[in-house]
């Protein structure tokens, strides 16, 4: 968990499946299937990939960034192309 840099740079994503962490001080952060988050790209003084690999994303929740598996998030326009291979077309 790191705290979300006010003048960063982010983009909104749709959560798949919810999901959760637990956190020992925190308790249980979930994100929810068809919700919409903020994911952090990048922020003043922070370096996403000193934190997290390619396979997680940071999804800014309360002020801070938690970092889940990037398979379950995806941007509006992914998820209508999944949508749209889905029903063949």
């Amino acid at each position: 968990m790191n705290i979300a840099p006010l003048r960063g740079e982010y983009r909104e994503v749709i959560c798949l499946k919810t999901r959760s962490i637990i956190h020992i001080d925190w308790g249980n952060i979930e994100v929810f299937e068809g919700q919409t988050y903020r994911e952090c790209i990048s922020g003043t003084g922070f370096i996403k990939e000193n934190i997290v690999g390619d396979d997680c994303v940071l999804i800014e929740i309360g002020g801070h960034l938690w970092p889940f598996d990037k398979k379950y998030f995806v941007t509006k326009s992914e998820l209508r192309d999944i949508k749209l291979t889905n029903i063949g077309i």
